[in-house]
């Protein structure tokens, strides 16, 4: 049976005399707005209002249960409703309530009902007729309906199911209510029943609510750790939007599926309930277990650990037909080994894991690529950038050359602008490039703060994450669209790999993955192997930076060489407040300015060194030392200091054999500085 029809479809079948046109568009009960009127003042034509406060047990202490048969079958039957009509049903998509409806008239034994995809936003949007007035049906009918019991569960029932584990119970609530970390209604607990597992409803649908694609809709379900294999029990806060999930399964084909109605509005009133707090994954199994789908990873007989490496260019097929049917949805199968493997999908999936919120992520062979794209895809001739004047040095050329060859305006700004930043939009303003912390000067940026003024005129916001990682700091729920990485460093963790990322929120994801295939982006099987590996053992990597990171910056800010230390983690820093309220660590990188000398004193510094290799890039298992000057790389603010400058990146040795070094070299520095009179 057809369950999503488009607006075109309905459109020529208006006049099809079988065919019943439902609104059931409800609202938030803290907005004042009502439905009623709204359906008043613009409706599909011939369309009937079904109103959803009339669809409750007015008995039951909780608000919005199943009513009874007989009240279900008064207002089905006042609005004509055939159980063998053909029956379509819209909202508003300010609440999923059209699948309530939906799950309703299925729950009673309805055969022909379908949503509108998109609601009556799509259907304005396509300038399609609207009707004012109210809609009257011409022939109520008396009814008598059965109820399909298999599609409802009781609280006892979920009692039940939690010693007996047969069903799988999914929570469409937000992750922070579902962990209890917010309470959407200080009268219930926090929480979320035990053993359930979380999908926001929200991820089931684009950036102008229509239902994505199946294979995305399998992905979410995937990602989240839902088998499709199991029975599927589905709950929410108040049985509004846990039938949109059920109503996904079912696009997927799945039948076992059903819905506790009491949610967590009778779950957490009860004071005898079971309840858990915390994520259903938590970070470090996340890390884990992301990305290896059982479909990458199970063989004859068993299953592998790490998904195997897929080579290919040419993929072959069994028939014209599949190649058209694979040329019609090209990412959502092996298509061409451009478009990617189970090894690059892995990893793909992996990286979109750790960033709540986001859509998908694309992968680059380099974090230069990364960024190059993430810039272009939100950028157009003639558009304004403003961009971080602390951002690393390549970033920068790409801005001063490529950007400005094509039209681009560039402004560099001062890292610590925060808010005032919106005193430099111009209507031309497209986009803001953060990089916190800064990869020579550290300074960290109010990222929460620039976001929230920069949605407010619609600007684009790309975050350059390195450093901080998603471990370290959730740039998606802080208000960044575009999450760059180049996961060279600390994804791969080993200095043997180049790539980069580009993780991103609905609205965003579709230029930047389209941009980046015309461009020919591609990241080999091999390095994507690479990388997956490196990410399992992430945060006890970095874990390890950030302790000896901080033992080592702590000993060279006492010692008299030294005038400066730029560590987020430490008040010296520019920015640190910033860092103290958003970032849950810090990692192996920052700065630190000698006390006078010269860059010959500070060669001979670095030089001495024996556990510091000297080169570019940071974030594999050994310790970096590199000269750098910040000073001509910087437009917006100036840049002095005591001295010269040296970026440390502290690896896995024992932070006491890498402060005896140090203390070697500075004694090495301090006497090249007094012969040079510096």
């Amino acid at each position: 049976m057809k369950l999503l029809v488009t607006p075109e479809w309905l459109y020529r079948n208006l006049a099809n005399p079988r065919l019943h046109i439902i609104d059931a568009g409800s609202y938030p009960p803290d907005v004042d707005t009502k439905a009623y009127d709204e359906y008043c003042k613009a409706h599909i034509p011939g369309a009937l209002f079904l109103d959803n406060r009339l669809l409750r047990d007015e008995n039951a202490p909780l608000p919005r249960m199943v009513p009874s048969i007989d009240k279900v079958e008064y207002e089905f039957g006042r609005l004509g409703l055939d159980p063998d009509d053909i029956i379509v049903i819209y909202d508003n998509l300010s609440l999923p309530s059209a699948a309530r409806a939906w799950w309703l008239l299925m729950l009673h034994e309805y055969r022909h009902v379908m949503l509108l995809d998109g609601g009556l936003t799509r259907w304005k949007g396509e300038r399609l007729p609207v009707e004012s007035g109210a809609a009257i049906s011409s022939s109520p009918i008396i009814l008598q309906l059965s109820r399909n019991e298999a599609l409802i569960r009781t609280r006892n029932q979920v009692m039940h199911n939690i010693v007996s584990g047969h069903e799988v119970i999914v929570d469409a609530r937000a992750p922070k209510v579902f962990s209890g970390e917010a309470v959407a209604n200080p009268a219930l607990a926090p929480g979320h029943i035990p053993h359930s597992l979380n999908l926001p409803y929200e991820e089931l649908l684009d950036d102008n609510g229509c239902w994505k694609t199946t294979s995305k809709i399998e992905q979410a379900f995937a990602r989240n750790r839902i088998d499709l294999d199991q029975p599927l029990l589905f709950t929410c806060g108040a049985g509004r939007t846990a039938p949109a999930l059920l109503f996904a399964a079912r696009l997927l084909g799945k039948r076992d599926v059903s819905l506790y109605d009491g949610s967590w509005e009778e779950w957490g009133s009860d004071p005898d309930t079971p309840k858990e707090v915390g994520p259903a994954i938590r970070e470090s199994t996340r890390l884990i277990t992301a990305g290896r789908r059982r479909e990458w990873v199970k063989g004859k007989g068993g299953s592998v650990v790490n998904p195997p490496v897929w080579r290919a260019s040419t993929i072959l097929f069994d028939s014209v037909a599949g190649l058209e049917n694979a040329s019609s949805h090209p990412d959502d199968q092996l298509y061409y080994g451009r478009r990617g493997t189970p090894t690059q999908w892995a990893l793909v999936d992996a990286l979109t894991e750790l960033h709540p919120g986001a859509e998908s992520t694309v992968l680059y062979p380099s974090g230069v690529a990364a960024l190059s794209m993430a810039l272009l895809s939100a950028l157009e001739p003639g558009d304004e950038l403003l961009m971080v004047d602390s951002c690393y040095e390549p970033t920068r050329v790409f801005c001063d050359t490529v950007l400005k060859a094509q039209g681009i305006n560039v402004t560099y700004y001062d890292p610590l602008v925060g808010q005032e930043i919106e005193h430099l939009f111009t209507p031309k303003t497209r986009a803001i490039f953060l990089e916190s912390p800064g990869s020579l000067t550290f300074e960290v940026q109010d990222i929460p703060g620039i976001c929230e003024v920069a949605h407010r005129h619609s600007i684009t916001t790309i975050l350059d994450n390195t450093w901080a990682t998603p471990l370290f700091f959730s740039a998606i729920e802080r208000g960044i669209d575009l999450v760059v990485m180049a996961c060279t460093k600390y994804i791969t963790g080993h200095s043997d790999t180049m790539m980069g990322s580009v993780t991103a929120v609905p609205g965003h994801f579709d230029k930047l993955k389209r941009i980046s295939g015309l461009f020919g982006q591609y990241v080999g099987p091999d390095d994507a192997n690479s990388a997956l590996k490196g990410l399992r053992t992430l945060k006890v990597r970095l874990k390890e930076h950030e302790k000896n990171a901080l033992k080592v910056a702590k000993w060279l800010s006492e010692q008299p060489e030294v005038a400066w230390v730029l560590h987020p983690a430490m008040s010296s820093c520019p920015g640190h407040e910033f860092w103290n309220r958003d970032f849950k660590g810090s990692s192996g990188l920052f700065s630190f300015v000698l006390e006078g000398g010269n860059n010959q004193d500070r060669t001979v510094f670095i030089d001495s060194l024996e556990h510091f290799g000297i080169g570019f890039s940071w974030g594999g298992y050994e310790s970096l030392a590199l000269p750098v000057d910040p000073q001509p790389i910087r437009t917006a603010a100036s840049w002095q200091a005591a001295g010269p400058v040296v970026r440390l990146h502290i690896g896995l040795e024992d932070p006491d054999d890498l402060i005896a070094d140090l203390a070697f070299g500075l004694k090495r520095f301090r006497a090249s500085r007094d012969q040079s009179g510096f």
